[in-house]
C-alpha cells in the first residue's frame, strides 16, 4: 500500500502535468520511446466529453507543430490523470495517424498499459510506478468538475393548463393567478385546472 500523496508543491494543474511528463520521460526512454515536445493541460476533449479521459492532438493540429495533450477536468485523482497521460504520451511518441493500431498496441504493452487500446488502464507494475510518481509530485491541484446528469429531469413549464368545461378552450397560467381565482370563458363556463 502506497502512502497518501502529500500536498502539492505545484500551484496549477498545468505545472503538475508538466512535472508528471518529466517524471515519466525515463520510463518511456527505457522502452525506447522518446517523448517529443508536448504541451499539457486540463481541458475538455474535442469529442465525447463523458467518456474521453484524454486526447493527444497531433502536430498537424497545432500551428507550431507541437503535440497538445488534454486530460479531462472530471478527473481529480493524480493516479487517474497519470494513467491517462501515459496513454496520451504514447500517442505523441508514435507517428501522426497511428491511432490505436498495432504500433500503439505494442507500445502500450511495453509501457504497462492493459485493456482495449481505446480504453487502457495501468497494469500492476505501472500502477506501482505511477503511485510512486504521484507521491513525489503530491496531490493533483484540481477539483473535479461534475457534468450534469442527462437523466436529471429538465424543468418543465411553470404554466398550468386550464380547460373550459363548456367549449374545451385551453389556456395556461401560473399558480399565482389560479390562487387569485379561475377565469370565466367567453362561452360563460368556468375554466377548470387540468389534473395531472
Amino acid at each position: 500500500m502506497s502512502k497518501p500523496p502529500k500536498l502539492s508543491q505545484y500551484g496549477t494543474r498545468e505545472e503538475w502535468l508538466v512535472a508528471l511528463v518529466d517524471e515519466l520521460r525515463p520510463d518511456f526512454q527505457a522502452q525506447e520511446f522518446e517523448i517529443p515536445p508536448v504541451r499539457v493541460s486540463c481541458s475538455w476533449p474535442s469529442r465525447s466529453i463523458r467518456k474521453t479521459l484524454g486526447q493527444c492532438f497531433s502536430t498537424k493540429s497545432s500551428k507550431d507543430g507541437v503535440h497538445q495533450i488534454v486530460v479531462t477536468p472530471t478527473a481529480d485523482k493524480g493516479i487517474e490523470v497519470a494513467e491517462t497521460m501515459v496513454h496520451e504520451l504514447l500517442h505523441a511518441c508514435l507517428p501522426d495517424g497511428t491511432g490505436h493500431k498495432a504500433p500503439f498496441k505494442k507500445g502500450m504493452v511495453k509501457l504497462g498499459l492493459e485493456g482495449k487500446a481505446t480504453a487502457t488502464h495501468a497494469g500492476q507494475a505501472l500502477t506501482t510506478r505511477l503511485n510512486e510518481v504521484c507521491c513525489k509530485l503530491g496531490e493533483y491541484p484540481h477539483s473535479a468538475l461534475k457534468l450534469k446528469d442527462p437523466a436529471e429531469k429538465k424543468q418543465g413549464t411553470r404554466l398550468l393548463k386550464l380547460e373550459c368545461s363548456g367549449c374545451g378552450y385551453v389556456l395556461r397560467t401560473t399558480q399565482k393567478w389560479i390562487e387569485t381565482g379561475l377565469p370565466t370563458c367567453a362561452c360563460g363556463e368556468e375554466f377548470k385546472l387540468e389534473e395531472k
